[in-house]
């Protein structure tokens, strides 16, 4: 199976912190997680927090994740 990266929006609390839970079983090479705080969990080299407020008008902030193949 080839390497898998994900992205989850809002995911610090809620669905979206459980659905990282779930990727991470899954073997995911990376799950980054975006949002405006810090999730309460134990964040490795597998695991990502970025923080980022989706308020904002620019967009442009997920450019920079170009090898996304899950959202």
């Amino acid at each position: 199976m080839s390497s898998r990266k994900a992205l989850i929006i809002g995911g610090t609390s809620g669905i979206g912190l459980a659905l990282c839970h779930k990727l991470e079983k899954y073997n995911y090479e990376k799950i980054y997680i975006v949002g405006r705080s810090e999730p309460n969990i134990y964040l490795n080299d597998k695991i990502e927090f970025v923080r980022f407020n989706l308020i904002t008008d620019d967009y442009s902030f997920f450019d920079q994740f170009d090898d996304i193949d899950t959202l």
